[in-house]
């Protein structure tokens, strides 16, 4: 495949790895593909099959549409590919096939990383394509918003600085997605009135989804989270410093732009779980936006979905051996 020349999303929450093709229609301009050594198949953020002495073309075409509205579509083409810095191809390496995009729209035209790569559970990803090179069936994702790791075989404790939290992985066995059931939401230590119902516990819970950029939540228990959020911010003292706004109408609030020390005036966030209580500080929930810092925490009618801003600065191990998805706070 291309080696690190073309960068991708880690993706928990689907399953095709693709990235953009040569003439890719409207696909915008992205991080990788620049000063790119002749042979490996790219050329200004693109791969160019004809230029790769192992790429072939399938035949077969692929469509992928994600949730946020944004799609790709093009030809599975069938390559060498290792992943690691030290990785051996001859030991380590597999031949996958992977979506050669021809078309892409709406963020996927705008993101920095050039393409995706889908880390679901079940799924032609290249995780399942290539569970017989590791020693354990683990991955770990440790983002910040900086950098991060990308953890495969097991896991590391030397970046974390809290136990890991365990949760079933919602049947497991037969579920293509990561799903942790929350029973409770509390607003920087008081119960919201959340309950297991409005959450979708029966069903399986929250989808752990790195892939969605924000955290989305039922109507239900927003509205109930909401209430309890404006409650902390309306006693006396020194709460929730910042002018509120009215911006986006599906965040529980929103403020004129604040500054860290404001932001931290404001309540931490915390989920139950069967495994133990997951923090959010103010922190991390907060996104900026055209002037603006609105609490990550969306209303939606459907879906109950911990993004990117709730993953941030956790090591979130996906055991894939016994089923299980851990949490553990890190650098």
């Amino acid at each position: 495949m291309c080696s690190s020349d073309l960068t991708v999303i880690m993706d928990t929450g689907s399953v095709v790895t693709a990235i953009p093709c040569q003439n890719c229609k409207g696909c915008g301009k992205h991080s990788g593909g620049r000063h790119v050594p002749h042979g490996h198949g790219t050329e200004t953020g693109v791969f160019v099959v004809k230029n790769s002495n192992t790429a072939r073309q399938t035949g077969a075409r692929f469509s992928q549409s994600y949730t946020e509205g944004s799609s790709l579509s093009g030809t599975y083409v069938e390559d060498n590919l290792c992943l690691g810095q030290d990785c051996d191809l001859e030991t380590e390496g597999i031949r996958f096939k992977f979506g050669c995009a021809t078309k892409m729209t709406n963020l996927f035209r705008t993101q920095l990383a050039d393409g995706i790569m889908g880390m679901a559970n079940h799924g032609s990803t290249v995780l399942n394509a290539m569970r017989g090179k590791f020693h354990k069936d683990i991955y770990t994702l440790c983002l910040s918003p900086a950098n991060g790791f990308f953890t495969i075989g097991g896991y590391e404790t030397v970046r974390h600085y809290s136990p890991v939290v365990w949760n079933p992985n919602f049947q497991a066995s037969k579920n293509k997605y990561y799903h942790i059931q929350v029973s409770g939401i509390h607003v920087d230590g008081t119960n919201s009135g959340v309950t297991k119902d409005m959450l979708k516990y029966s069903a399986g819970g929250a989808l752990v989804d790195s892939g969605t950029t924000y955290t989305y939540i039922p109507n239900k228990a927003h509205a109930k989270i909401a209430a309890q959020y404006n409650k902390f911010c309306s006693a006396a003292g020194s709460n929730c410093a910042g002018t509120k706004v009215s911006y986006d109408k599906t965040s529980i609030a929103c403020y004129s732009s604040l500054s860290p020390a404001q932001k931290a005036s404001h309540p931490h966030i915390q989920f139950v779980t069967a495994g133990g209580t997951l923090c959010i500080p103010p922190q991390q929930y907060f996104f900026e936006e055209r002037g603006k810092s609105c609490v990550g925490l969306l209303r939606d009618s459907t879906s109950f979905v911990l993004g990117g801003n709730f993953l941030m600065n956790y090591d979130v191990i996906f055991d894939r051996e016994t089923g299980r998805v851990g949490f553990a706070r890190a650098s």
